[in-house]
């Protein structure tokens, strides 16, 4: 397979004769005369659709985090680029991540953890999933080591509470383990990564990337992170909404009604 420009794939087509067996154009509209030379050579011609591309609007890493800001259907086209320089492929596509495929270690199952995982498996994502107690009624594997988990994962998010138990839980070992390909979303609390740690791993390309809404030394960001492309840093501001907040008073005004009813509260702590 080799990747060429759209008009000397056609050619090649031409030169080679029946030892091509299909051909691949990433382009929105292609030359009728070429389609109809590979429809005479009985050699299949297939495109990719840029503006399907466009419409999914899918970024890469887990949801709003994705360190690297591009969308397929945001980079310039096939027709206007020059094809026939590689270099001008593979300077505008080779950061482009994608989240589908991917195996992701969420560690905390909870409500939002399952929540994570629920949309992640929208992108045929492979769970993995770390907790207290594995959870018999989910269909994701268990791992009692997150350590162990992040050596299977491609991206670690992180949903878990802060205890004595998770503080620095995501600390060197980890992050060797999640390795310099792998990438690190935390959601829930600062401290349960060890900063000083995930910085120097950032800054060294010790791991991929990382999408932060939540920091140790909270307001305090390490300066390092803000000169770096492969950190994305969020104001853990997702619930501020006039939705959010109306969910919350209704409840709260749920568990008040169970509780003058003698009902079971719907969120009950102890």
């Amino acid at each position: 397979m080799e990747k060429s420009s759209a008009s000397s794939v056609i050619n090649t087509v031409k030169e080679e004769g029946n030892s091509v067996k299909l051909t691949k154009i990433i382009r929105q509209k292609q030359n009728m005369k070429d389609v109809a030379f590979n429809v005479k050579r009985n050699v299949p011609l297939g495109k990719i659709i840029v503006k399907y591309c466009q419409q999914m609007g899918y970024r890469e890493n887990v949801f709003k985090f994705h360190y690297q800001q591009k969308r397929v259907g945001d980079l310039d086209t096939p027709d206007s680029l020059d094809m026939d320089d590689d270099e001008d492929v593979i300077d505008c596509w080779s950061d482009v991540y994608s989240v589908g495929g991917k195996t992701v270690g969420i560690v905390g199952l909870g409500r939002i953890g399952s929540g994570v995982a629920k949309r992640l498996h929208v992108f045929d994502c492979r769970i993995l999933y770390n907790a207290r107690n594995e959870k018999p009624s989910v269909p994701y594997k268990f791992y009692s080591d997150v350590r162990e988990m992040a050596a299977d994962s491609d991206l670690l998010v992180i949903c878990c509470s802060l205890s004595d138990q998770t503080r620095h839980m995501i600390n060197k070992d980890v992050l060797t383990a999640l390795g310099k390909d792998g990438i690190i979303v935390n959601i829930a609390r600062g401290p349960i990564i060890d900063e000083k740690e995930l910085v120097t791993f950032l800054v060294e390309g010790r791991i991929a990337g990382a999408g932060l809404d939540v920091f140790e030394h909270e307001p305090r960001v390490p300066e390092e992170l803000f000169s770096l492309d492969n950190v994305v840093l969020a104001h853990h501001q997702a619930g501020f909404t006039e939705d959010c907040f109306r969910d919350l008073f209704e409840l709260v005004k749920g568990n008040f009604e169970a509780f003058f009813s003698n009902k079971p509260l719907l969120t009950p702590v102890v």
